[in-house]
């Protein structure tokens, strides 16, 4: 190849501009993301330009008032069990598995935990 071919080449290359990338959620009237998009943007929706980081993780925020606000999602009730010799049996190194009338060998034992 001659070196015009390859001179043209790099006035191509540095021709090129980068496409940006701009990271939008779509949201319902309610404040529900139901779309997240960085480029091929739908027409006619209700839309807020986020960060890379709101962007990943859309599912942690609604819209309110027009503005992004962080959701918690509590997954309810907690408790947490600390080894003991009494309290629920359960199969050794699966405290979530708890033994009522069932036979097995190797058991511990574990008991809420008193704050």
């Amino acid at each position: 190849m001659s070196n015009e071919f390859w001179a043209e080449f790099d006035q191509l290359l540095d021709r090129a501009v980068p496409e940006t990338i701009e990271y939008r959620l779509h949201y319902t009237a309610s404040g529900d993301i139901y779309l997240c998009t960085m480029q091929n943007h739908p027409v006619d929706t209700d839309y807020l330009v986020a960060t890379k980081d709101e962007y990943e993780n859309y599912f942690n925020y609604r819209v309110v008032n027009g503005r992004l606000k962080r959701v918690v999602h509590d997954g309810g009730y907690h408790v947490q069990l600390r080894k003991s010799n009494s309290g629920f049996r359960t199969v050794k190194g699966h405290a979530n598995l708890i033994l009522e009338d069932e036979v097995y060998s190797d058991t511990e034992n574990y008991e809420y935990r008193n704050y």
